[in-house]
């Protein structure tokens, strides 16, 4: 049952002053978004769906498509948003729920192949941040998904930090933050709890669907060369990047992080 009897309104990031986020995700333009048929029978046939094609009317803005991520580069050649089939039913009953407010998801981040998973855990090896490769996230089963609510004209709605960011600010429970960004956060948790996800107490935008256990960590190749298998240092990134130089390191502020059990 929701208790959004005291919902009191909505904000906008990223204050309570301003309208707009000035962190949102701008650098995807390029990507296709309508799935090749051959490759909606790969994805299919690997348990994955693409959730636009469930409800168009969800956002779906992948950071790893653009610049706005912990390693400051696209990864991502393809921004489609794919789940499990439960899942992304899961996500769309959400996306309903809040239609009735003049509100809509945004997606951030969904499935995520285990060969990005290990680029990621090369720039940051912290399993307070990123899981561990070896046990695999569950991003990378397609049941996990980063996310935020905007109105009708797109317009984030104010959760206190960007969605990159690891500090007091990003805890579910952080307090002290206003409270347009208590009832925002109370809001997005209540819909989707309602719908078998449950939330990450160091991410804000982090949920994981209860049924993740019933997956195996996948690495279907969606999203470019970047999703071959990672080899080490001598990997290759000179399609993004000077491939001499090092990846950028995220550098966490604020309290230490609880023992992710979930980690992204």
């Amino acid at each position: 049952m929701l208790l959004l009897s005291g919902f009191s309104g909505f904000g906008f990031c990223e204050s309570e002053s301003g309208p707009f986020s000035a962190t949102a995700n701008s650098g995807i333009a390029g990507c296709e978004r309508a799935l090749d048929e051959t490759v909606r029978r790969e994805a299919e046939a690997a348990g994955l769906f693409d959730v636009q094609e469930l409800d168009p009317t969800i956002v779906v803005d992948l950071r790893m498509a653009g610049t706005d991520n912990i390693l400051g580069e696209a990864i991502y050649e393809d921004c489609r948003c794919l789940l499990t089939r439960e899942v992304a039913e899961s996500v769309v009953r959400a996306n309903k729920a809040l239609a009735s407010r003049g509100l809509r998801l945004k997606l951030l981040e969904c499935y995520r192949p285990l060969s990005v998973q290990k680029l990621l855990w090369r720039a940051v090896p912290d399993r307070r941040y990123v899981a561990d490769p070896r046990s695999g996230s569950r991003h990378n089963r397609g049941a996990a998904i980063d996310v935020t609510v905007v109105d009708e004209s797109g317009r984030d709605l104010n959760m206190g930090c960007s969605p990159n960011e690891l500090s007091y600010r990003a805890f579910r429970w952080a307090s002290g933050l206003g409270r347009y960004v208590d009832d925002n956060r109370n809001l997005l948790e209540e819909i989707l709890e309602a719908e078998g996800f449950e939330g990450l107490d160091s991410e804000w935008w982090h949920f994981d669907h209860e049924s993740w256990r019933q997956y195996r960590p996948m690495d279907f190749p969606l999203y470019g060369e970047l999703t071959q298998e990672f080899s080490g240092p001598e990997f290759d990134r000179s399609a993004r990047r000077d491939p001499s130089e090092p990846p950028p390191l995220y550098r966490p502020v604020g309290l230490p992080l609880p023992a992710p059990d979930a980690a992204e």
